[in-house]
């Protein structure tokens, strides 16, 4: 008999060899927050710390593979979508979705790598407008992300394009990138709420997987989305703060037990 309380964390999104994002943050955010990340692999990559070199998307049909066996099996709490390479995995994905429409789902649209590398093919935007979105109870794209989904200029008008499309909140992350403050701001139908953070100095690689599968964690423990927003935030803040070097470049969140941040 399954142990409920793991509260398993489905987690669908892409390798990154060096652990500072993709898959491998998924499972160490989860364990942060007592969960369990359970997972299908969307893309093999090739990168460390400094650059992305190369995206090898898994074919559909392994990725529907893992999903079908995996939920045979095992019946998550919550889901977290990353990196979905390609218009057919969206939409492969989305299909999956669909059937699950009874569970919190957090979309993290990942367009491109912390470095800027481009890690989706032309038009991905538009698909997962059409596919994915529709499903989400909370989407978490940074400024340049929800602008592209949205396809306008300005922020408040894009979150308001994705609320109409579907999608039940929109967590703006980096609103306003200024030099010392990080403001977020959540997009409710009727409301909205900000929040500031102060800027930790440096590169960081894998904050917004962090956020995400933080967010989906507190989702999966009954919390109100907005109280589950926050507590990514505090969390994601905290391993930002307690950041190590793994290479020459981006530096990792710490995401084992960034004190005062669990449950």
């Amino acid at each position: 008999m399954s142990d409920p309380s793991l509260r398993p964390i489905l987690c669908i999104g892409g390798h990154d060899p060096c652990g500072g994002a993709g898959i491998q943050a998924d499972i160490e955010t989860a364990l942060a927050f007592d969960a369990l990340a359970v997972t299908a692999v969307t893309a093999l990559t090739v990168q460390n710390t400094c650059e992305v070199v190369s995206i090898n998307p898994v074919d559909d049909r392994l990725i529907l593979e893992q999903l079908e066996y995996l939920l045979n099996d095992v019946r998550p709490s919550a889901i977290k979508t990353g990196l979905l390479p390609t218009a057919s995995c969206a939409a492969a994905i989305a299909a999956e979705l669909g059937k699950l429409t009874d569970l919190p789902l957090v979309v993290d649209p990942v367009l491109r790598a912390g470095s800027g590398a481009s890690l989706t093919e032309d038009g991905l935007a538009r698909v997962l407008m059409t596919t994915v979105i529709p499903h989400a109870t909370v989407v978490t794209p940074n400024r340049d992300e929800l602008l592209a989904l949205a396809a306008v200029d300005e922020p408040d008008q894009a979150a308001a394009v994705l609320l109409d499309n579907g999608a039940e909140h929109v967590l703006l992350t980096q609103a306003d990138a200024g030099a010392s403050i990080i403001e977020n701001v959540l997009y409710s139908p009727g409301k909205r709420r900000t929040w500031q953070w102060q800027r930790v100095p440096g590169r960081f690689h894998g904050t917004g997987c962090t956020l995400a599968t933080a967010l989906a964690c507190g989702l999966a423990a009954g919390l109100e989305p907005e109280v589950a927003a926050e507590r990514a935030q505090a969390f994601t803040d905290a391993a930002v703060r307690g950041a190590r070097s793994v290479g020459a470049c981006q530096q990792h969140p710490r995401r084992a037990a960034p004190a005062g941040s669990r449950r």
